[in-house]
Parts: C-alpha cells; structure tokens; sequence
C-alpha cells in the first residue's frame, strides 16, 4: 500500500512512500532482483526472494519474459511486484533511458504502452521513467522540454490505470522542477533506498 505525501510550500514535490500500518512501524522490504541473486536465471530469483522471506520484489525490466511467467512466480510465493522501469533504450549498450531524447518520442510511448501491457496484470502501481544520459549535440532546454512533454504523455497514460509515475533525482537533477512543469498529479519522486 502507497500514500502520497504532499508537496510543500515551495513547489517541493509529492514523494510516494510506503504505508505504515502503525506509528513508527518499518515498511516491508523490497528485494531488488537485478541486485540480489544475480547468479541465479532472473525467473528463479523470484523463488529465491520468497525463500529468503520477502514479500515485495522490484526488477528494472520484466520485459525478456511473458507477463504470464512472471504473474505465475508471483502467485506461486505470494510475492508482490512493486514497481519496474520503463523500457530505457539499449540498456547493453549504455543507454539509461529515452525520455529526454526529442528523436525518439515514438519509442518512448511505445514503451509506456509495452509497460502498462505487463503492469496491469502483475498489479503493480509504480512505474518508474529512467529519464536519460545528456546527448552530445543536443541543446539543454529541448531536452529538457522533450523530457517534460514525455512524461506528461506518460503521466495521463497511466492515470487511467491507477499506476503512479516516478523519476528520481539520480536520474534528472532538477527532477522536482520537472514534476512541477509538467503538471501530472499523478507523478512522483522517487528516492533511492525507498520501500
């Protein structure tokens, strides 16, 4: 379960974090399954994480395998997908997302369209938008604006689906001028380590 904490005066983001069932309580963990049991097959480290007594998993890109194996891993431990990220460009070859990268806006919402398709049947309620590296050549502010005008296609994309939207700092430096600019009330910041 997920609460929004309200931005603040400032223009301060709202941050998704998990709920607490009581004062002072501790969120479940999640296990992160591109960092735990990387020798194992990325199918298997679902059964791994259930032995290991989790309860909540997360994985960057579920996309190399059919939504009914993974929605099969799950039932079976009684595992919960948190989130996952949407699909970011040739991950392989060093990319980290496409978001902000003017010539590739089809791509991108092709890839929303690709994520809702596994996120609405896992139920997960988290996608995360791994914004992209600078591009040599490209000016700053059309990235920034293609970045804006991506992730609000993203945002409204999603919304009929209850799936929250995030970014995180690591990812977009001025990540809560971004949320603000682009308006969704369903986009978030994400930051690292949160349950």
């Amino acid at each position: 379960m997920q609460y929004v904490t309200p931005g603040g005066t400032h223009g301060e983001p709202a941050v998704v974090t998990a709920a607490l069932s009581a004062p002072g309580a501790i969120p479940a963990p999640v296990a992160d399954l591109n960092a735990l049991y990387g020798e194992l097959a990325f199918l298997d480290r679902f059964d791994a994480a259930a032995q290991a007594g989790f309860e909540r998993v997360e994985c960057l890109f579920p996309y190399l395998y059919p939504v009914e194996q993974i929605a099969h891993r799950l039932c079976c431990h009684g595992l919960h997908l948190v989130r996952f990220c949407l699909p970011a460009g040739d991950w392989v070859g060093g990319e980290r997302g496409i978001a902000n990268q003017p010539s590739r806006c089809a791509e991108f919402r092709y890839g929303v369209e690709e994520a809702i398709r596994y996120a609405r049947p896992l139920g997960v309620r988290q996608l995360r938008c791994l914004t992209g590296l600078p591009q040599p050549g490209l000016a700053p502010e059309l990235a920034r604006q293609t970045l804006v005008n991506n992730l609000r296609h993203a945002a409204a994309a999603l919304k009929p689906h209850g799936i929250a939207l995030l970014i995180a700092p690591q990812d977009a430096p001025d990540a809560a001028a971004i949320i603000r600019d682009t308006g969704a009330d369903n986009l978030f910041l994400h930051e690292q380590g949160q349950p």
